[in-house]
């Protein structure tokens, strides 16, 4: 079970939590909580111990909390949920409070072109929000090396102590979220499912409306809701990584064909609205 031990030092236990900005670990984390506390666990969410995308703007580590600040921000609980945004997996011991022992990391991965959409959108909406600005912050380039190492894990975890979570199937399917409860040896309860968390503002397109219904949100599909004004750079950013789109249709089926057939039927109702 994740929660079950306490080290020597009496610290709490620690499941380290790995995903891209934008990637919907929040709400899976906000999921793993209410299945703790449906075991009768109090575990608590130390969000972003590390911040890669502030690392790369201020030539500094933005944010990188130290064991001593997790700890106190865990004071009380049995268990500690550690999440870091854009660190790579093999560098997470860049990270401070990776020291914590831990009972199993998670890598969450969303689809590319859902999270590249999503990306952009955020980016496009900072108006003066700098910490939101992620292109200045992490070029596509580093993004996309940071989705290549996370989709190579949900392919090939490679070992029993790293879970690797399919947010896209995490989503939409309750027997993956159950099967996903019992590799952590807890029980599955989807109380939580429902909610949009408050982190990074809710949802890049919803914000925080469809809270209580998120099953209603589009994140499958959300390069159909991005604005006409963003879909020449979206277009650029998904045509510039051909090997990221391919493995993109092998883990989540979804082509890259696709998403540009849907933008030209978008592109062609558009013109027809001024005809």
């Amino acid at each position: 079970m994740l929660e079950t031990a306490f080290n020597t030092q009496n610290l709490p236990a620690v499941n380290h939590v790995f995903g891209m900005r934008r990637s919907m670990h929040h709400p899976v984390i906000k999921q793993v909580v209410g299945w703790y506390e449906e075991a009768g666990v109090q575990a608590s969410h130390v969000n972003d111990a590390y911040h890669g995308h502030l690392s790369v703007l201020f030539e500094q580590t933005g944010r990188n909390y130290s064991v001593d600040d997790v700890l106190k921000k865990s004071e009380g609980s049995s268990v500690a949920i550690v999440s870091y945004e854009d660190l790579p997996y093999y560098r997470r011991h860049e990270a401070a409070a990776y020291a914590l022992p831990s009972t199993k990391d998670v890598v969450v991965v969303r689809d590319w072109f859902n999270l590249v959409a999503s990306r952009l959108l955020m980016d496009a909406q900072a108006n003066g929000r700098p910490r939101y600005a992620l292109l200045d912050m992490l070029p596509w380039e580093g993004t996309a090396e940071l989705w290549d190492e996370y989709s190579r894990l949900l392919a090939n975890p490679g070992s029993s102590s790293l879970l690797v979570v399919n947010t896209n199937k995490w989503f939409v399917n309750e027997d993956y979220r159950r099967e996903l409860a019992n590799q952590a040896c807890l029980p599955h309860t989807d109380k939580y499912k429902e909610r949009v968390t408050m982190h990074g503002d809710g949802s890049s397109f919803d914000g925080l409306e469809k809270d209580g219904a998120a099953h209603t949100m589009g994140v499958l599909t959300r390069w159909q809701d991005l604005p006409l004004a963003l879909l020449p750079d979206y277009r650029k950013v998904i045509h510039a990584f051909p090997d990221l789109a391919a493995r993109n249709q092998e883990l989540f089926g979804l082509s890259i064909d696709t998403v540009l057939g849907d933008l030209a039927l978008r592109n062609t109702s558009s013109d027809a609205d001024f005809l």
